[in-house]
């Protein structure tokens, strides 16, 4: 979905209303899976920003009011392809120490 509306390009993403509730169900689903995660699980993938993830689905769900459409937009454009780059070339073979 991220890739498609990246695609699509900022202006037609902002300019099309459908594309704003779509966006903000996808990264929803993606914050309500990072909530169910296990300490060991998200460990092993350091470099993803678990509680931001975490904190826009909160913000999502309850504080819709105060979601920024450009916000929204750099997230689907950056962060999610990285987050799918990050998963997708598995985790960290042990959690760091400390």
């Amino acid at each position: 979905m991220a890739s498609k509306v990246a695609a699509e390009g900022r202006q037609a993403f902002l300019s099309n209303w459908k594309n704003i509730p779509t966006a903000e169900r996808a990264l929803h689903i993606i914050g309500e899976a990072a909530t169910k995660l296990s300490d060991e699980t998200t460990a092993r993938y350091p470099d993803v920003p678990w509680r931001q993830i975490r904190r826009l689905r909160t913000l999502i769900t309850h504080e819709y009011h105060k979601v920024d459409h450009e916000a929204l937009w750099e997230t689907l454009e950056k962060s999610v392809p990285t987050l799918v780059r990050t998963i997708r070339e598995g985790p960290q073979a042990s959690p760091p120490s400390g």
